[in-house]
């Protein structure tokens, strides 16, 4: 299975994708399965997802509001872990324990203490955009 299938991998930042694929060859070779079910995410799809999330009374994987996201800058992609074929839902599951420690290895980070453990990022995607400007498309800006 392609970790990556389903999701635009040229609308991901150039940096983030090549630590990406890094990460993913880390979590392989520690035996996980994960599956991309969401990358750049657009500021209105950002912003939809906040309103679901403050509409649930903050329930669920944290949402950022559009222009806030790291998925609207191509710096993050969601996945979801299985065991045994099987999906793997929840962040206190020891798959994404693992994806949190190996994620640093690769210059990124998960947010599985914000209830979002498959959600990986670039680490401090808020600098990489300041300093490279508009990244969506794979090509920063220099």
């Amino acid at each position: 299975m392609d970790p990556l299938q389903g999701i635009d991998t040229t609308k991901l930042d150039a940096s983030f994708y090549g630590m990406l694929l890094g990460f993913l060859g880390g979590c392989l070779a520690h035996g996980l399965t994960l599956k991309a079910t969401e990358g750049y995410r657009d500021p209105a799809r950002s912003d939809q997802l906040y309103a679901e999330w403050m509409a649930s009374g903050m329930r669920g994987p944290r949402a950022a509001p559009g222009g806030k996201s790291a998925h609207n800058f191509g710096c993050a992609v969601d996945f979801l872990a299985f065991r045994n074929g099987q999906p793997v839902k929840q962040s206190s599951e020891p798959e994404y324990g693992l994806m949190e420690e190996i994620a640093p290895r690769y210059g990124l980070r998960t947010l599985r203490a914000l209830n979002d453990g498959g959600h990986v990022e670039l680490d401090d995607w808020q600098r990489h955009t300041a300093m490279f400007g508009d990244v969506v498309g794979g090509s920063s800006t220099v």
